[in-house]
């Protein structure tokens, strides 16, 4: 398999053609920002939180493959967990990206390429970055 083909696995690939809740919430009560001013890439996350829960999850803007496939992953591992379980996978998807741990999640394991192109790391990690950090001041 080519590096290239690598960095694009099919699941990104697929979380970038078809995001998963890609929508701009307009009446959000809660926005959280994640741009990155190096390449671009913003990213609106729209999650609800009732009574410690996130019961939905949305998020909008634009990016390159690999931003837009980590946030579409993002807000589907994390809609319907608590804050403390959505930290927790938060920490554990930033701890896989960095190889601290191996996690056998299809999905995430997807992104683990961004190893062998450190100029793509921020792609994968800023949305889950900005996210658990808005979480952790909840």
């Amino acid at each position: 398999m080519s590096d290239l083909n690598k960095l694009y696995d099919p699941v990104i690939r697929a979380h970038q053609a078809n995001p998963y809740h890609f929508k701009k919430v307009e009446d959000a009560s809660i926005t959280v920002k994640a741009y990155n001013p190096i390449c671009g890439d913003r990213y609106d996350f729209f999650p609800e939180v009732k009574e410690g829960v996130i019961r939905s999850f949305y998020f909008h803007g634009f990016g390159c493959a690999v931003s837009m496939a980590a946030g579409s992953v993002l807000v589907k591992s994390l809609e319907g967990k608590t804050i403390e379980e959505a930290i927790d996978l938060c920490t554990a998807y930033l701890d896989m990206l960095n190889g601290k741990s191996a996690i056998s999640n299809t999905e995430w394991n997807a992104f683990s390429a961004v190893r062998d192109f450190p100029s793509r790391h921020d792609c994968a990690a800023m949305a889950w970055e900005e996210v658990k950090k808005f979480l952790q001041n909840l």
